[in-house]
């Protein structure tokens, strides 16, 4: 992340970052469940079905990943002013892979409720609900703590995240032109439907 200049946390570029870090989770778990359900689809349809079916789950992730970047860029704002500007976005970055991550988490087990520990998560979530919950919120306040100290606190962790968040930016992307793939997909299937 290149540093332009303290304080510059109104800008496009700095907001941009902030929109590939927040996408990358997002199209993550949006392709897990792209690929997953491509098979099932294409086999109860046809192909151009899966096909569009992807193309509106990569537009519909590229628009959530959007709104909740507005919410991470806004909490970025409220950060001291004299943080740098890698920083801030390494905090808010952290803390918000940590959340969608234990969202994933929660997610994956559903999704894929045949193993053992998925059905043990289910069982605790069924039957000890709250106590359930609390440990999935303790773990998610450490995991923001643990990543938070690590960069406030000391220097290699700083720099760590910011190495990370680096290449997920990098990352972010290929996602976005996957994206507008897939908003490419959707206006077609709309023009053929319409014809």
């Amino acid at each position: 992340m290149t540093e332009t200049k303290r304080n510059s946390r109104i800008t496009f570029s700095y907001f941009f970052k902030t929109f590939l870090i927040v996408g990358f989770p997002l199209h993550v778990w949006a392709l897990l469940m792209v690929f997953r359900d491509l098979e099932f689809v294409s086999e109860r349809t046809e192909m151009w079905d899966a096909v569009g079916y992807a193309g509106y789950t990569l537009m519909f992730t590229m628009v959530e990943s959007l709104l909740l970047a507005v919410v991470v860029w806004g909490i970025s704002l409220l950060f001291p002013r004299n943080w740098s500007n890698s920083r801030a976005l390494s905090v808010s970055g952290s803390a918000f892979t940590v959340i969608a991550g234990a969202s994933i988490i929660d997610m994956a087990f559903h999704a894929f409720n045949q193993p053992r520990i998925s059905r043990q998560y289910l069982y605790g979530l069924e039957n000890f609900t709250t106590l359930t919950y609390a440990l999935i919120a303790a773990a998610v306040v450490v995991g923001i703590a643990v990543s938070v100290l690590l960069i406030l606190k000391t220097k290699w962790g700083e720099k760590a995240f910011v190495e990370i968040f680096d290449r997920i930016i990098l990352l972010g992307y290929f996602y976005l032109l996957v994206d507008l793939a897939g908003i490419v997909i959707v206006i077609l299937r709309n023009v053929s439907e319409t014809l």
